[in-house]
């Protein structure tokens, strides 16, 4: 099977407009990807941290850990480490 991101994103959308949060990460983690797009990422993965998402969480622990999206900042990194925990 042939892939195609195009088609990928399309239906993710369609699915995040539904209010899948799996849908919306995984359209986040295609942003985190292209360096333009790293902002809106982080926007999302933001807003779905706060709405419970724990896969949310983790992926913004582990940016906030390795300084990824900036100087690298463990207090934070746990914040969001523990409430994927939660």
């Amino acid at each position: 099977v042939k892939k195609d991101m195009n088609r990928a994103i399309q239906f993710s959308n369609i699915a995040a407009n539904m209010g899948s949060k799996k849908a919306c990460f995984l359209i986040a983690t295609i942003y985190w990807e292209n360096k333009k797009f790293k902002n809106i990422a982080i926007d999302i993965f933001k807003q779905l941290a706060n709405q419970g998402y724990g896969p949310a969480q983790y992926f913004l622990g582990n940016l906030f850990s390795s300084g990824s999206i900036g100087e690298q900042n463990t207090p934070v990194a746990l914040y969001y480490w523990d409430l994927a925990a939660k």
